[in-house]
């Protein structure tokens, strides 16, 4: 075997001595007008592998994720029934001024995008997958709702729609405040609530959904002690609930408040869905409070009896079992004996945890028999928290942070790529060479088409590679590659923050 450059001669066998064959496997570059070569089959590499990732971490996975989500899939009702579906999201929390008040311009900039987008495709794709009758807030949709002046609130409020767009067949509800809309307790100031409930709505509010009462309480509000014009109508709303003939006693009740409710950490445990292994904080600050105050909790609990409770603000996941007391029950059974509290995981991938959820409710309570006539209690801590006429099961989201570093490991591998070849040609020539020879192994058709072989060899070499590495350092090109390719990246990734 000999060969030559730019042609490839091999004798084969004895039927083959003096013939030759000429194949010319080598890369033509397109020609720039300066006279620069473009690098297009390398070019194109990384472009392929660039839209395959971003492909998979923005469109596969997350769909990935949400299907086996499907309520098909755990919510075990009987054939025939037709349950109401509810998404419950948690602490959206969009990123504003006040999140990173030491962050530069840019940087928070690009904060609010990657966040803004990470909500809006998740909101985007969970609702085509699973189409949910009712998508429900429990609070703490913006992060300095309660610092900003109208203006500034106006825009994020518009942004917030923007984000959490409305889709067609789904009913909204996102009126109960948290306390970085309105503040907490004493802290609330009542133009500020006034505003918010003007905007989205009366945060002390009961509907019927699925043959259940769905109870929305505005907790921070009730618990303010100095400010009557605050805690007037959660009081009252209160106190009309506990009257055992008030029409949202007609059916089993599920209460939303955005704030915890009391919990004696030492024995109500969250169980082992919850990521951080410390106790559940009972702690207050400046207009903040992780748990409603103990004797207002009893209160809420007594007064509505719920069969579950849906709460927010910890961003963490909490499953516990609070007893209900002076009911009388004779069956463990929710909403009688004891009430279950859901504290919803952070949807936000700024929210401080490793794993963002939404939490996912399916309603059946059929008025003409029993909605599941083999339903045994389970205790806490079940992926799918089950009741008689209610199903909740957590539903984990993508991992935020991982398509970002596979992001960043593609362009810095492409960097790596053209740096190599326009800064060290004489290393890359080298490792050109190495790498045909031991990489470049493909099994012929046939034993004897050695010409075929090595065609075959040097073309997938020549694809993969296209090192045609130029005779001496170029920084300039090197340069004008890297910064074509980033700004071709950065115009996909952004018309798939757009076409969702």
């Amino acid at each position: 075997m000999s060969k030559f450059r730019g042609v490839t001669s091999i004798g084969i066998g004895n039927a083959y001595q003096g013939a030759r064959a000429t194949i010319d496997l080598r890369p033509k570059p397109t020609k720039l007008a300066n006279g620069a070569r473009f690098r297009s089959r390398q070019f194109v590499a990384f472009l392929l592998l660039w839209l395959f990732v971003v492909h998979y971490f923005e469109r596969w996975q997350v769909s990935s994720m949400i299907k086996s989500c499907r309520w098909k899939n755990w919510e075990n009702w009987p054939s025939g029934a037709d349950p109401h579906h509810l998404v419950v999201v948690g602490d959206p929390q969009l990123v504003d001024d006040f999140s990173y008040p030491t962050r530069n311009r840019i940087l928070l900039y690009l904060t609010q995008r990657l966040s803004d987008n990470y909500l809006h495709r998740n909101h985007r794709l969970y609702h085509q997958i699973l189409s949910p009758d009712t998508t429900l807030f429990v609070g703490d949709l913006f992060d300095g709702g309660r610092e900003w002046a109208n203006p500034v609130w106006y825009a994020e409020y518009s942004r917030f729609h923007k984000v959490f767009d409305p889709v067609e067949s789904t009913r909204t509800l996102a009126q109960i405040p948290g306390n970085h809309d309105i503040g907490f307790g004493n802290g609330v100031d009542i133009a500020v609530l006034n505003r918010f409930r003007t905007f989205f709505g009366n945060p002390n509010d009961y509907l019927v959904l699925g043959n259940h009462t769905l109870v929305l309480l505005d907790t921070i509000s009730l618990s303010s002690t100095e400010h009557p014009e605050v805690n007037k109508d959660p009081t009252e709303f209160l106190a009309a609930l506990s009257q055992d003939d008030h029409p949202a006693k007609q059916y089993p009740r599920i209460l939303v408040s955005h704030v915890p409710l009391y919990r004696f950490t030492e024995s109500q445990t969250c169980g082992p869905l919850r990521e951080s292994k410390k106790r559940f904080p009972v702690m207050r600050g400046k207009q903040y409070q992780t748990v409603i105050e103990y004797e207002l909790s009893q209160r809420i609990l007594n007064s509505i009896k719920p069969k579950v409770i849906f709460s927010g603000d910890d961003h963490d996941y909490c499953h516990i079992r609070h007893p209900l007391a002076n009911t009388g029950a004779v069956r463990s059974v929710a909403g009688e004996a004891f009430t279950d509290e859901i504290t919803v995981k952070s949807s936000a991938m700024t929210g401080g945890i490793n794993r963002p959820a939404i939490q996912l409710l399916s309603l059946y309570n059929p008025l003409d028999g029993v909605a599941d006539p083999d339903f045994v209690v389970d205790e806490t801590g079940s992926l799918v928290v089950a009741h008689d006429t209610l199903r909740s099961r957590l539903c984990y989201l993508p991992d935020p942070y991982q398509g970002l570093r596979w992001y960043g490991f593609v362009i810095l591998l492409m960097i790596a790529s053209y740096v190599m070849v326009y800064m060290y040609p004489e290393s890359t020539r080298r490792l050109n060479s190495r790498l045909r020879d031991r990489l470049g192994v493909i099994k012929p058709l046939y034993e004897d088409d050695l010409v075929k072989r090595q065609s075959m060899k040097l073309s997938l070499m020549d694809f993969l590679l296209d090192w045609n590495v130029p005779e001496r350092r170029n920084w300039r090109l090197c340069v004008m590659h890297v910064t074509a390719s980033i700004a071709i990246y950065v115009c996909i990734l952004n018309r798939y923050h757009h076409s969702i």
